[in-house]
């Protein structure tokens, strides 16, 4: 089932965001894309919800539908964004979902806009990992963590069947379905022979200095009890992943209003698209449903 997309005016522009109506009185369930992504991420997941949510999931300013709006970026200028969207259409409260840098945003939601928050799930992110040394080159440090998925900011495509046999062989999207065909073509640009990313990469670089950094840091203001699911395998469908056991030990001992949740058989991307991980994040997310 696809989204249907609303226009919705924010500082600086427009951000387009992808809805699906729930039944009568149904919850709103927000859905944050992470850090090169677009609101297709959370396709599956809003396929097991159905129509006993309300789904609003964004193009975050800088990617896909909304890449023509411009920063500033960083994770407060996000939440703010996701605060807009909940004004435009009428919501008072809304369960906040986030993957990857996305669970960032909705932890600095949270942290920032706590009376608009029913519910709060972070997605395989959200929780600080890493801090960016001083004078790094923000570039190479994306490139390591990210792999193909920041190198391909920098490269242009053939035509369309060059783009999606580069994305399917990404080590993380081996179980290739319609919904990662679907989110992957809705990051493509341009005309051929020059079809690119939609991704603007001054969004990237801020965006991930920004989680790298201060805005790593909301999710230490949590208080009440918040599901963080992880993936056992990483971005490149590796071991370690971005939270081993070990890492998110300690980061639950700091802060033990996470709730660690891990999904098996998953990695960093098919946690969220796939039928195995969208199924577990949907039950995740049912139990935060007012």
């Amino acid at each position: 089932m696809s989204f249907e997309t609303i226009s919705v005016p924010v500082t600086g522009g427009h951000l387009n965001v992808g809805t699906r109506m729930g039944r009568e009185g149904a919850p709103v369930v927000v859905m944050i894309h992470g850090i090169t992504a677009n609101h297709l991420t959370w396709s599956m997941v809003a396929d097991e919800l159905g129509d006993d949510v309300t789904t609003l999931a964004p193009d975050l300013r800088g990617r896909a539908g909304s890449a023509g709006v411009p920063g500033p970026y960083g994770m407060v200028n996000h939440a703010n964004d996701v605060r807009s969207i909940l004004d435009h259409v009428g919501v008072d409260q809304a369960v906040i979902v986030g993957h990857s840098m996305g669970a960032f945003v909705a932890a600095a939601f949270a942290a920032n806009h706590a009376d608009r928050v029913a519910g709060l799930v972070l997605v395989d992110g959200g929780v600080s990992f890493a801090t960016l040394p001083e004078g790094a080159d923000i570039d190479a440090v994306l490139t390591e963590i990210l792999g193909p998925t920041m190198q391909r900011l920098s490269m242009t495509f053939e035509n369309v069947n060059v783009w999606l046999e580069f994305w399917k062989q990404h080590p993380s999207l081996q179980e290739w379905n319609d919904a990662i065909e679907a989110y992957v073509t809705a990051d493509m640009v341009g005309d051929a022979p020059n079809l690119k990313s939609s991704c603007t990469l001054d969004a990237i670089r801020a965006d991930g200095a920004d989680t790298l950094g201060a805005g790593g840091q909301f999710f230490r203001q949590l208080t009440k009890p918040t599901p963080w699911l992880r993936a056992p395998r990483g971005l490149l469908n590796q071991v370690p992943p971005l939270y081993p056991d070990e890492l998110a030990a300690t980061l639950i001992a700091e802060v033990p209003a996470l709730q660690d949740h891990v999904i098996n058989d998953v990695n960093h991307f098919t946690i969220t698209l796939s039928k195995r991980g969208a199924a577990e994040t949907a039950a995740i997310i049912r139990s935060q449903l007012p």
